[in-house]
């Protein structure tokens, strides 16, 4: 299933960079730009990354909360720091 259609970025894609090694969000838009068109898939992203560092037992300390200053839902383009 696509998660990033902007990218082409399927959800077996993103678990495989996870196995890899990938432990944020930031470490799978540099391995597969998801999230870097739109940004509409960054919340789902994120849920993937959570639920397989999990199932891995890695755990989610290291993940970055999706809904930080740095990340608004506005249109692509206007993903400003929001106060």
């Amino acid at each position: 299933m696509y998660v990033c259609v902007c990218r082409a970025v399927k959800s077996r894609a993103l678990e495989a960079a996870i196995d890899q090694g990938a432990t944020s969000i930031t470490a799978l838009q540099k391995r597969l730009a998801v999230g870097t068109g739109c940004g509409q898939c960054l919340s789902f992203t994120e849920e993937i990354l959570r639920e397989k560092l999990t199932a891995n037992d890695t755990g989610t300390r290291n993940v970055v909360p999706l809904r930080s200053k740095f990340y608004d839902a506005g249109p692509p383009g206007r993903h400003a720091a929001t106060s």
